[in-house]
């Protein structure tokens, strides 16, 4: 009975979230993809997860989540209500990761190399879009995005 606790873990899916297998025995759509034609563990798109989750299901492209670039960008404009009508894979402005002008996220350069899709500067297993570092906490800041104002962390 000692090794229970090790069997326990070693069936716990993190794709599905279901006890009764590992994530190499899944039978659920890919876990980065969405896919129902392979397992995640055999994903070639892998590279192209979205960041909003470990297992997001879909690719960065694809991502529905508001686009929170232009959410912040326009939030001194009064223009939050038309920044959320298009999504992370839908915009055209800017990149949702390196939080700049003139490509879309899907053909950022920097995430051509990137080594882990959890967020560099918080606790493991934290995935999201790095926009949240670059917005300021302070809800009525002159300049919410990149405010150098404020502290990002405290306001």
């Amino acid at each position: 009975m000692a090794d229970a606790p090790t069997d326990y873990l070693a069936a716990y899916c993190e794709n599905c979230r279901a006890l009764g297998h590992s994530i190499s025995h899944c039978t659920s759509p890919c876990g980065f993809c969405g896919s129902t034609q392979h397992g995640t563990m055999n994903c070639d798109a892998k590279e192209n997860a979205c960041l909003c989750k470990k297992y997001p299901r879909h690719t960065r492209s694809e991502c529905t989540k508001p686009c929170m670039y232009c959410l912040y960008k326009d939030s001194n404009e009064n223009n939050a209500q038309a920044a959320q009508s298009h999504s992370v894979g839908q915009c055209t402005r800017g990149c949702n990761y390196c939080l700049e002008l003139g490509h879309r996220t899907q053909n950022c350069k920097a995430l051509q190399n990137l080594e882990s899709r959890q967020c560099p500067h918080c606790p493991p297993e934290t995935y999201h879009w790095p926009v949240v570092h670059e917005t300021c906490p302070v809800e009525n800041c002159q300049s919410r995005f990149k405010c150098t104002d404020h502290c990002l962390k405290c306001g």
